[in-house]
């Protein structure tokens, strides 16, 4: 679910996110699968999602923040004495296209996103510079957009 507002020369988005990983295997075959058969993980979380940027006529260059929340994270790590963190910052870094149709927009996008806090807690409050991981991954955005109005370029 989002919003978005776009202009003829830029554009922003504020989308909230579900992710949802079974652990026990069960999903979407190829992208929700573990490549290490030993190890199975789990994730459920929520996330709010802003990004912005300029708009190029259909290409739509875009930086962002998503700050989430993690309710179930498992086989993450091989050492379970370490706590991870519930709440998550990330900076997204990518671009879309959107292409417009008769009902709206179909918009593609690919964002690398770049974590800006620690994956693990800190075990010792006195460690100051305490490396708890940071996480980097590579997302592929697909969304079709209902348009009440014309869109824009037409």
């Amino acid at each position: 679910m989002f919003w978005s507002q776009y202009k003829e020369r830029s554009g922003v988005e504020l989308g909230m996110n579900v992710l949802y990983k079974d652990p026990g295997g069960n999903g979407i075959p190829v992208i929700m699968e573990d490549f290490d058969e030993d190890r199975q993980s789990g994730l459920g979380a929520v996330e709010v999602d802003l990004k912005a940027g300029p708009r190029f006529g259909i290409f739509h260059p875009r930086i962002g923040a998503v700050l989430g929340y993690r309710w179930n994270a498992s086989g993450f790590q091989d050492t379970p004495d370490k706590e991870i963190n519930d709440i998550y910052f990330h900076l997204p870094f990518g671009a879309a296209v959107s292409f417009t149709s008769n009902f709206g927009y179909i918009n593609t996008g690919l964002y690398y996103h770049v974590g800006v806090s620690n994956v693990l807690k800190n075990p010792n409050p006195d460690i100051e510079n305490f490396n708890g991981g940071r996480m980097r991954m590579l997302s592929v955005e697909i969304s079709v957009i209902f348009a009440s109005r014309k869109p824009l370029g037409r």
